[in-house]
């Protein structure tokens, strides 16, 4: 995988993009049939580790005709916050 440098400016960008969707997604998270909604936001938020247990579930919770089980959901919640903590920290 090939990476690029971020100026500040970017930086500040990708990591304002991350806040929102976290934030929009915690708004649905305890709204039950609008937890794919929530999952795919959180998917959005963006850093290695938690990016990839994000990433796995991307496709599934965007396309899947299923929800996810609680468990699930938790742990993509859980990535997301995670996620967006480690951004504001770098």
């Amino acid at each position: 995988m090939r990476t690029d440098r971020c100026t500040s400016q970017v930086i500040a960008g990708r990591l304002a993009k991350a806040e929102e969707f976290l934030e929009n997604a915690e708004l649905l998270a305890d709204d039950e049939p609008r937890r794919n909604a929530a999952s795919s936001l959180f998917v959005n938020a963006e850093m290695a580790k938690h990016l990839r247990r994000l990433l796995v579930n991307r496709s599934r919770v965007t396309y899947s005709a299923q929800g996810l089980p609680v468990s699930e959901f938790t742990k993509i919640q859980r990535s997301a916050v995670q996620l967006v903590a480690a951004a504001k920290e770098a």
